[in-house]
Parts: C-alpha cells; sequence; structure tokens
C-alpha cells in the first residue's frame, strides 16, 4: 500500500485545500523492511487520517506525469461503466470528496460522503459537484493501480523490501482507461480554453451532467419528466433531513448559545476548529444548488417538450399542470421537523423551506428559527440578543450566495459586512419558485 503524503501549491498559497492546483512532494508506503518487521496497522492507519485529505486530491490529470515517483494516487477515467463504477472517488473542487457506491440502470451515479459535523450521508450525481479547470483535478478520479516490484520472499512467503509502482497515464491511456474527456469534453480544445469544450452525444450538443447520465446508462436513455422531477425531489427532502440532524447536533453541544465571534472566518467555506465542524454554508450552498437545479431542469422539461425534442418522453396532455400537481404532492410528503428553542417541534413542508431558502442561517451561533429562517410567530421563541440579530441581517448578500467561493475575503465584522464590496456576496438572490414557473406555463 503506497499514498500522497504531502502536496504543495503551484503558486503562492496559504491554503493547499483551495490552491490553483498543487503538486506531489512526497509518498509513503506500507513495506516489510525485513523478515519480521511487518508494519503496525493502527499506527499506519492514523497516520493516513492525519495526513490524507481534500488538497491531496486538488492535483492535475496529465496525460503523463512529470515525476513517476512522485504520481498521485488517483487517474482522470474514462466516462463510461467501466471508468466510474463503486469506489471511483468524486472530488469536488470547493473542498469535498464523495465516494461512488452504485450507478443504476437509467445512469445515476448514487454516492456516500461524510461531513465536518460527523455526519455521513449518500446522494446523486449532479451540479452540486461543479466542473472545475484541469488544474484543481475537479470530478471523478479512480485508483491508480500499483505493483510491489524489487520484492524477495522470506521463508514465509512474506515479501520483503523492494518499492511501490504506480501505472503512469500513457500506460492507462494506452489500455483506454484515463482519459480527460471530463475536463475538455469529446471535441477538440486546448487546455486554456477547457470551458468552451463540447459534449456530443450522437452528434446532438448535450449538458455536461446529461452527458454523464446518458453514458452511463444502459440501452437509450429516455428523459420522463415526472420521473425525473419526483427522484430529484426525494433526492432533496433527503438533504433537508440530513440539515436537521446537523443543525441539532450543533444546538446540542450549545454552539448557538456561544458569543458570536467578532468576525468571521477568513473564508466561511473553508477554514478549522468550531466554524469547520459546525457551521453549514457549504452544505447550505448545495442544497440551494439542488432548489435552483429544479426550477432549471423543470424549465428545460417543458420548452424541450413543446419544441418536440426526442429525448422527453410525456404522453399526457400538460406536462406543467402534471409537473405543477406532481410537485405540490411531493412538497407535502418531505416534511422536516426541527426543534424551537422553548422545546416545541415547528414542522415544515419542502416547498416551505424553498421560500425561506435563502434565510437560512449558516452559523452555528444562531438560534434554531433562524437557523431556519423563521419569521413571526415562530421567530418569538428564539433568543438571540440584538448583537446576534445584527450578525444575521449583515450575512444575508452571503446567505444569497450559491457558488461557494474561496478567492475572497470574507474576514469581516457585522458592519463591514452591511457595507460590503461588490465581489463579496450576491445582491439578489436567484429564482427558485418552481411553482410561479409552472403555473405561468400551464397549456
Amino acid at each position: 500500500f503506497g499514498y500522497v503524503n504531502g502536496v504543495r501549491s503551484k503558486t503562492p498559497s496559504n491554503d493547499v485545500r483551495y490552491s490553483e492546483g498543487n503538486i506531489v512532494v512526497s509518498r509513503a508506503a506500507a513495506l516489510t523492511p525485513r523478515a519480521g518487521a511487518f508494519p503496525d496497522a493502527i499506527q499506519l492507519l492514523n497516520r493516513v487520517v492525519d495526513v490524507v485529505f481534500t488538497a491531496t486530491f486538488r492535483l492535475e490529470p496529465k496525460p503523463n506525469p512529470e515525476s513517476t515517483s512522485l504520481f498521485d494516487d488517483f487517474y482522470s477515467p474514462t466516462l463510461d461503466p467501466v471508468g466510474i463504477r463503486p469506489g471511483t472517488v468524486i472530488y469536488d473542487p470547493n473542498g469535498h470528496v464523495a465516494v461512488v457506491f452504485r450507478v443504476s440502470d437509467d445512469g445515476r451515479i448514487h454516492y456516500v460522503d461524510a461531513h465536518p459535523d460527523q455526519s455521513v450521508t449518500k446522494g446523486e450525481y449532479s451540479k452540486k459537484f461543479i466542473r472545475s479547470r484541469p488544474s484543481v483535478g475537479a470530478g471523478f478520479r479512480a485508483w491508480r493501480p500499483i505493483q510491489l516490484v524489487g520484492a524477495q520472499p522470506d521463508s514465509a512467503g512474506n515479501l520483503i523490501g523492494g518499492r511501490i509502482v504506480g501505472m503512469t497515464n500513457r500506460e492507462l491511456a494506452d489500455r483506454g482507461a484515463f482519459s480527460t474527456v471530463q475536463y475538455f469534453g469529446n471535441t477538440q480544445v486546448d487546455e486554456l480554453n477547457w470551458s468552451r469544450g463540447k459534449f456530443l452525444w450522437r452528434g446532438k450538443l448535450v449538458d455536461y451532467y446529461d452527458y454523464v447520465r446518458l453514458v452511463m446508462a444502459k440501452g437509450e436513455l429516455k428523459f420522463h419528466p415526472l420521473d425525473e422531477l419526483k427522484n430529484m425531489m426525494t433526492g432533496l427532502c433527503t438533504d433537508l433531513q440530513d440539515r436537521v440532524a446537523s443543525v441539532q447536533y450543533a444546538i446540542i453541544k450549545g454552539i448557538s448559545k456561544k458569543t458570536h465571534p467578532e468576525r468571521l472566518p477568513t473564508n466561511i467555506y473553508g477554514t478549522s476548529g468550531e466554524w469547520e465542524e459546525y457551521s453549514t454554508p457549504s452544505r447550505d450552498a448545495r442544497l440551494k444548488t439542488s432548489f435552483k437545479e429544479i426550477r432549471d431542469r423543470v424549465e428545460e422539461f417543458v420548452v424541450k417538450h413543446r419544441q418536440g425534442d426526442s429525448s422527453i418522453e410525456y404522453n399526457g396532455s400538460d406536462l406543467a399542470a402534471d409537473l405543477l400537481a406532481l410537485y405540490k404532492q411531493q412538497s407535502a410528503a418531505c416534511r422536516i421537523q426541527y426543534r424551537k428553542s422553548d422545546g416545541k417541534l415547528q414542522n415544515l413542508e419542502l416547498d416551505e423551506v424553498r421560500a425561506r431558502l435563502f434565510d437560512l442561517s449558516f452559523t452555528p451561533y444562531n438560534c434554531a428559527e433562524l437557523r431556519w429562517g423563521a419569521r413571526g410567530q415562530e421567530l418569538s421563541a428564539c433568543p438571540d440578543d440584538a448583537t446576534k440579530r445584527h450578525w444575521y441581517d449583515a450575512q444575508v448578500y452571503l446567505r444569497n450566495q450559491i457558488d461557494r467561493r474561496y478567492d475572497v475575503r470574507m474576514d469581516y465584522t457585522a458592519d463591514e459586512l452591511m457595507r460590503l464590496p461588490t465581489d463579496v456576496g450576491v445582491r439578489e438572490a436567484p429564482d427558485v419558485d418552481v411553482i410561479d414557473f409552472l403555473v405561468r406555463n400551464r397549456d
């Protein structure tokens, strides 16, 4: 067994987790140097936990690495069922890693992931995992094949000595395993213009996320709008239930009773300590992205159906009306419950959360009511003082933001947040109102 245990940023960076890309500077290996000197498994695992983190994934997937000894533990696989399978890693360049555990027949990629609050959740690959520049190694990563060379067996057959050698990207490419299609598309495009890469499916230009579904699906994939909406809302409901547990975890730990720090962390999405463990800005950003994706996806289905797109399969007479009825049904079926500061339980349906989505406080120092964007009578039990309420009001532009920005300074006081520069936060929250769109577009 071997693994990367040291990286450095290609450019000056205070945090290799969010650099412009890293370089491997050291590797470690579990070897038996002499007969009987076996590695201690517990010590080894503890070392791995200490040194392996998201920065060790932030490596550019070059076809031919410059060093054959300081190689990456992962490589960029082909976008197909051979390259993406249970065990494949998904690296989110915003500082998150998930592991694929299943690929369904309709091309959905299911993953499991863990969070700073020690919870473990599951989900489906979607726009929550953004595409990003190749230099940061975002996307799907497969385990690199390794072998032990130069070892000699002792009298009991144990392999002594030797060194770990990894298969190069070029060797993997020769075997049809390595590919950079996920970064550059399946059309010709140079590295500097990676974002212009296009994804063609049977001669037709498609969205990247649809392309992944299409290549992973068994047989010809058709999009059934009602099934797609139900599936997205089911996943979103699971995310909401996970957030209930995360918020409650911080409250049980007494964080909401503490005084709000004088300043926010340098960056709210990537820090350490109490804020990293109990705050939810990254989780909330993914939640907002999911709501926005549902709104955009519903519009896409309606528009494509009206245009006669053959990829949309629907046999009814009014797609928008049917989607609206399903949305309301699924919203009512997804009921979350959080415990207010007075001990009473508050029920919310999915669309009620949607309506207050950009009011949900990501700050663990706020009361449960503000964590869930309460107003009016629902907010009356909140014990937060004027200072904490001021902090809540000051963070409105940061709550409006869907994209997790690691390149922007955020260590402001509450007063400074009230007069933020335009590059920090978002002044107007995006449209996530599915009901409004569907009501206006019924046939």
